[in-house]
């Protein structure tokens, strides 16, 4: 989780040092991260819910890994 709260140096320093490929948030949040540091996938972006018209079947496992805490 990034606080986006935190500056955005220490944001950048987090994104660079995870190589992260992608930060999932909401528009608020992913504003307080320096431009161009990811990309973002804005869940409050009214298209996320018209393209999820279907449900996926669930293709995680428990050795699978869900996400990085830093």
């Amino acid at each position: 989780p990034l606080d986006p709260s935190y500056p955005p140096e220490r944001l950048a320093l987090y994104l660079e040092d995870s190589d992260a490929a992608l930060v999932i948030g909401d528009a608020g949040g992913a504003s307080a991260l320096p431009q161009g540091a990811a990309r973002v996938l804005h869940l409050d972006d009214p298209r996320i819910a018209q393209a999820a018209s279907t449900s996926l079947a669930p293709r995680a496992t428990p050795e699978d890994l869900a996400y990085l805490i830093f």
